[in-house]
């Protein structure tokens, strides 16, 4: 009898480790935050910080008017050192190409390190993404290893 309750134990051990690994997966290190869309960027950025605790890799897309928080001049001090956190941290910091196409972002004033990602194209005449899923001046690195978020930010991003 007492071999079947240890067994019955091991499976409820066993059970309730499977149950919690997708929401560690789901809400541990990394992930995609956007703000400009429901989130301002302090709210977009302090939440990438509360969920990598610890130096990671976690990725900001910046939606006007929030790109204004990325300029090197402007932004608050509470704002410079919000983002000097999150680089710290291990953020990467994105704006949409689509806005440095219509002028609504300069990214000459951007603070270091911003990378200008593309959208998926509406115009069948646009330059396609490579082999590797990258569009002409966008490194791997700027983006997240998981496709989904990759997607994500395509979608966010489209003209």
């Amino acid at each position: 009898m007492h071999g079947i309750r240890r067994i019955a134990g091991n499976l409820a051990f066993v059970a309730s480790l499977a149950l919690a690994c997708p929401v560690a997966i789901a809400q541990g290190a990394g992930g995609l935050y956007v703000a400009g869309i429901n989130f301002t960027f302090t709210q977009a950025v302090s939440q990438g910080l509360a969920d990598n605790p610890t130096p990671g890799r976690f990725f900001v897309l910046a939606m006007p008017p929030t790109t204004a928080d990325l300029r090197t001049l402007g932004p608050t001090a509470d704002i410079v050192a919000l983002r000097d956190r999150a680089i710290a941290r291990g953020a990467q910091f994105l704006v949409c190409r689509r806005d440095v196409a219509s002028g609504a972002l300069d990214p000459s004033t951007l603070i270091p390190g911003v990378a200008v990602v593309w959208g998926w194209p509406s115009d069948p005449n646009a330059p396609q993404p490579n082999a590797a899923g990258l569009f002409p001046g966008e490194r791997a690195s700027w983006f997240p290893a998981a496709d989904e978020l990759t997607r994500r930010i395509r979608s966010t991003c489209a003209s």
